[in-house]
């Protein structure tokens, strides 16, 4: 960092005045340049490097994380009341199966399917 010249004495002619902050705004101005050029190099030697390596290093976890609604079935619901799209066949009830009380989903414990639900 540049040292700042002192500043101008009232009794000091203006051109010598003048003079004297014009040194002022020039150490300023070095002195911002040489903040800009340490941020560029820590920016350039470490900061994209180290952006680099966790992008990489994180990338089976992203991969992982990715929805796969055709693989399960957490997106049914929205399947199901999606418009225009039919609602997904019903499981047959295995052989000697209560069918379910009318009312909806008393064996539940009074909860109602999204298909109930809307009407289907």
């Amino acid at each position: 960092m540049a040292s700042l010249p002192s500043a101008p004495s009232a009794a000091a002619p203006i051109s010598q005045q003048m003079e004297q902050i014009d040194q002022q705004i020039v150490a300023l101005l070095q002195d911002i340049d040489e903040s800009f050029s340490n941020l560029h190099q820590t920016v350039a030697t470490r900061l994209i490097p180290t952006v680099k390596r966790l992008n990489q290093n994180a990338a089976p976890t992203r991969e992982f994380a990715k929805v796969r609604p055709h693989q399960s079935g957490c997106c049914q619901a929205y399947r199901t009341l999606s418009p225009g799209r039919p609602p997904p066949p019903r499981p047959s009830p295995p052989p000697g199966a209560r069918p379910p009380p009318p009312g909806g989903g008393a064996d539940r414990g009074g909860q109602r399917t999204v298909q109930e639900i809307a009407g289907r």
